[in-house]
């Protein structure tokens, strides 16, 4: 398995998505990485989140991610393109 490199700032946080053939790493710089763990080469780079991203998981068929940030936020990303799918923030009525 190769290492998760890039800006992380500090790992806060990471996932093995239901195949075990990728892995995402969120860190406290608001970064978000998803990596092939056989090459180690990134698959998809999602936007950044604005605060520390503290929690991450996969969809049951792969094919999305969730992520949560320190400013409540939580979005769902395509796990292939990066592209974000929804987003929500938990401090809005």
């Amino acid at each position: 398995m190769g290492t998760l490199a890039g800006t992380f700032g500090s790992m806060m946080g990471c996932a093995f998505d239901p195949s075990g053939r990728r892995v995402v790493g969120v860190g406290s710089d608001g970064a978000i990485q998803i990596v092939d763990v056989d090459s180690g080469q990134r698959v998809a780079t999602p936007a950044v989140h604005e605060s520390n991203v503290h929690a991450c998981a996969w969809s049951p068929d792969g094919s999305r991610i969730a992520t949560g940030c320190e400013r409540g936020t939580l979005n769902t990303w395509s796990a292939e393109s990066g592209e974000e799918i929804a987003s929500s923030d938990a401090n809005q009525s």
